[in-house]
């Protein structure tokens, strides 16, 4: 290193290269004291070298050594990168060490904190106590705690620590950290040190736990905690539960044997699969064998032998009680044996395979073939699948195989990873109970399935459904085991009809009854449907909400669909905005409507365009449900908004002290999110009576007068009984009878409020019953003709000259006539006073005139 000394007056000093300089005093006797400094000074190790620096003082007085150092540093430079590590402001002696700095720094990361201890009779017994605190350069939450002891060949230490990224550990789509501790606790005697197995068994008692935190692989999250032990040689692991991608490890345990080449694993598995849970009990018994080369040259052989067993699995209504495997791999090849020989598989060190599965499993047949520098011939014979039993494993429950099998056989050549098939394989007898989209029983059917090279094709078949036909048929690509360029044809067969229920973003169809005219294909992970639908009866919700871009679903890998579909409309379809719950608009279509309907699950673009022609229905307004005698839905609707425009004719009818009133709404290319009718009526009332009038007598026909909050909030809660109570009534009389208007109209609930809440200085009610059911009725309505309308009602009414009950009854029955020259009404009202029938009658005459 080119060391140049001098020495001068009882002073040595010290030259060199690689910056050596320093000094050494032994003026004082029994004294030996200095100063030293040095950078990279290297020491060669093999390929490499460790390298150092350092300056500081020492001092050697009475038999002891002190030590006070301004740096250290120690590195290996060599193949690949290591860390190195850095003292800062130490001092040994007295039996104390202590460290203000010491940085361990890798590349991309690095430790630092403060290191103190003791130490006694290094020489012959030495004893060593030691306590560190460190955490990661820029990680205060990465944190580091030493607290150990040696003494009389003893080691008792505990290590903690928190949050240790586990990017440093180099493994592929790891992230996260762990926390938790080790503790050693037991002899510790290097000199019986030698081979990994001597270390193993000579190995102070270890135990550790830990956790994951914010654990995950592949961007997904990973929650795990374990602990076990290393005692003797054996490593004992336990985890209560590991959760990843809805799968679940439970009551893991491990027990690993190195000195004996030998490990053992139990565990409890579930999984999600669909909506239905997956789950077993499995053991794996390892073992491993090597043996050595002889003199004959035959070379040493490693095998790895396995053994198992799965027991209690169950998934939907397949359950397993118990299956064993067992086998071997290593330099010989393969073998695998199950079910106690149901399965059997083999793969020789040649490449030759063979697997043969029993009739006693969902799949049977033979496989035989070869595996040669990726090249693979294969040929696969007698298959026979059950479909049902296979079919379990579908993750959806709303498509499941009830029955069907496929036999045939194929052969494979080419490379493994992106072989030629040549081949059929039949479909006989399947059926599938589908409820999405087509609902309800499809088949059973049959068809072909025929192979050549990457090309396969479907042959057409008619499938049978539960209200009508299919006529399918479909052709695709294998390319590198994918299936690509895949096109499906689907046609509703000769006048037959399919149910469908199925929701695309907005646009919900229940239980539809339509004829389809698809073609399905499939373009890079995507399912792009075009062609036509009509939809014939049935139900069909149009939600604004549904187009939202916060309500579409969110893209969760899966494959995607791109629709271009245009939709043509029956008789006896109905049509709800924006939910069939309480619908602004509802009503039958017409023939005449007409939708294009354009969407893209990736990029959630889409386009819906065209016009909605109702024939009857209803409209909500005021929380009352008008019949609509005339309306269309115009659509022209995209990404940046969806508000379609409704134009309307519809009425309502009431009863007034003058009489009965015909109240009309219109509404003409009003936007639906601001729905804002015109309300006219025969005879003539203004709007604001007409509204008091809607209330039920609730509220003042006198609608100058200021409503407080508590008769405003009660008045507008008619739509509660309304809609809920007498819905499905009315829906019911309105389908079995024919009828165009039935609706039942009480409003018990608001006077009931109104008297729970009014004042107590207010009288209470002679009759409470007959004032709760005053102006309750029930009305139906039926259009003979567009301008003949039958119409009948019942109704309570409270009456003050009534001695005993203030309740009675009235009835009504009329015709109402639309002429050329006016409206004309003739109503029938009978009642009975002293005990005779009288039939009271009226006619009227009314017109109006709009502007």
């Amino acid at each position: 290193y080119g060391v140049q000394v001098g020495y001068a007056g009882g002073v040595v000093k010290v030259t060199g290269g690689y910056g050596l300089s320093g000094e050494v005093d032994l003026r004082e006797k029994g004294v030996v004291k200095g100063d030293i400094g040095f950078e990279g000074l290297p020491y060669v190790v093999g390929f490499g070298g460790v390298y150092g620096d350092m300056a500081g003082g020492f001092e050697y007085r009475g038999g002891e050594w002190k030590v006070e150092g301004r740096k250290a540093k120690v590195w290996y430079e060599g193949e690949g990168k290591y860390p190195g590590v850095e003292v800062g402001a130490f001092r040994v002696g007295g039996g104390a060490v202590e460290a203000e700095v010491v940085q361990v720094r890798g590349e991309g990361y690095g430790v630092v904190g403060r290191v103190k201890g003791s130490y006694e009779d290094l020489a012959s017994h030495p004893a060593i106590k030691i306590e560190a605190a460190m955490h990661g350069i820029g990680r205060e939450l990465e944190t580091y705690t030493i607290d150990g002891e040696y003494r009389d060949k003893k080691v008792k230490a505990t290590i903690g620590l928190s949050e240790l990224p586990l990017e440093k550990l180099n493994l592929k789509g790891v992230g996260g950290g762990l926390t938790g501790k080790i503790e050693v606790d037991g002899e510790l005697d290097v000199s019986r040190w030698g081979s990994f197995d001597e270390i193993l068994a000579n190995f102070p008692s270890l135990r550790y736990e830990a956790r994951l935190v914010g654990g995950e692989y592949n961007n997904v999250p990973i929650n795990m905690e374990f602990s076990g032990s290393l005692e003797k040689g054996v490593l004992d692991l336990s985890a209560p539960k590991i959760e990843y991608a809805r799968q679940e490890l439970e009551i893991l345990y491990a027990k690993v044997l190195p000195l004996e080449k030998k490990a053992s694993f139990s565990f409890f598995y579930k999984n999600v699969l669909g909506e239905d849970r997956l789950e077993a009990s499995a053991t794996l018994d390892l073992a491993y064998s090597e043996s050595k080369g002889n003199v004959d040259g035959k070379a040493p052989s490693r095998e790895l032998s396995f053994s198992g067993k799965v027991q209690n699995a169950k998934y939907r209504e397949t359950s397993i009680e118990g299956w064993v495997f067992s086998g071997t791999y290593g330099d010989a090849g393969m073998n695998f044996e199950g079910g106690k020989g149901d399965l059997s598989a083999s793969l020789d060190s040649n490449g030759k395979f063979s697997a043969w599965l029993s009739k006693k499993l969902p799949i049977t047949g033979t496989i035989q073939g070869s595996l040669v520098d990726g090249a693979v011939t294969a040929s696969i014979e007698d298959l026979d699948v059950d479909l049902k039993t296979v079919g379990v494993f579908i993750p959806s429950k709303d498509f499941m195989v009830t029955s069907g099998r496929m036999k045939g056989d194929l052969t494979i050549k080419g490379l493994l990873s992106d072989p030629e098939f040549s081949g059929s394989l039949d479909l006989s007898g399947v059926t599938v109970n589908s409820k999405e989209l087509i609902i309800g029983n499809i088949g059973p059917f049959s068809t072909r399935l025929v192979f050549a090279g990457k090309n396969f094709e479907a042959l057409p078949t008619e499938i049978s459904l539960e209200s009508g036909r299919l006529d399918v048929s479909a052709s695709g690509l294998l390319d590198s085991w994918t299936l690509s360029d895949l096109k499906v044809n689907i046609v509703s067969s000769a006048d037959s009809v399919v149910s469908v229920s199925t929701r695309i973003a907005g646009i919900t169809a229940i239980s539809a009854k339509a004829k389809v005219d698809m073609v399905l294909s499939l373009e890079n992970d995507t399912v792009v449907a075009e062609g036509s639908v009509f939809l014939e009866s049935g139900q069909v919700l149009i939600s604004p909400a549904g187009f939202l871009p916060e309500n579409l679903p969110a893209d969760s890998g899966s494959m995607g669909y791109r629709i271009l579909t245009t939709i043509s409309f029956g008789k006896q379809l109905e049509v709800y905005l924006p939910d069939n719950k309480l619908p602004l608009v509802k009503g039958f279509t017409s023939p005449t409507s007409h939708l294009t309907l354009k969407f893209d699950s990736a990029s959630q673009n889409f386009s819906l365009d065209g016009q909605i022609d109702l024939r009857s229905g209803y409209v909500l307004y005021y929380l009352r449900s008008f019949f609509l005698k005339d309306g269309k839905i115009d659509f022209a609707e995209n990404n940046t908004k969806f508000n379609p425009l409704v134009t309307a004719t519809a009425e309502l009818r009431e009863s007034a002290s003058n009489g009965p009133v015909k109240i009309t709404l219109s509404a003409e290319r009003s936007p639906l999110e601001n729905l804002n009718p015109t309300l006219s009526s025969v005879p003539y009332y203004p709007e604001t009576q007409l509204i008091a009038l809607m209330s039920g007598g609730v509220l003042a026909a006198d609608t100058k007068q200021t409503l407080d909050v508590r008769e405003a909030a009660i008045a507008s809660s008619e739509f509660i009984p309304q809609l809920n109570i007498f819905k499905t009534f009315e829906q019911n009389v309105q389908k079995a009878l024919g009828i165009d208007i039935v609706y039942i109209r009480s409003t018990f609930m608001q006077r009931w409020l109104l008297d729970l809440t009014k004042p107590v200085t207010e009288a209470n009610a002679e009759d409470p019953l007959a004032r709760y059911l005053d102006q309750s009725e029930l009305y139906l309505g039926k259009y003979l003709t567009d301008s003949v309308f039958l119409h009948a009602g019942l109704k309570f009414r409270e009456d003050p000259l009534v001695s005993s009950s203030r309740l009675r009854l009235d009835s009504e029955f009329g015709i109402e006539l639309e002429a050329p020259f006016g409206l004309i009404n003739w109503s029938i009202t009978p009642s009975t006073e002293e005990g005779s029938l009288v039939t009271g009658q009226r006619l009227s005459l009314s017109w109006r005139y709009m502007f």
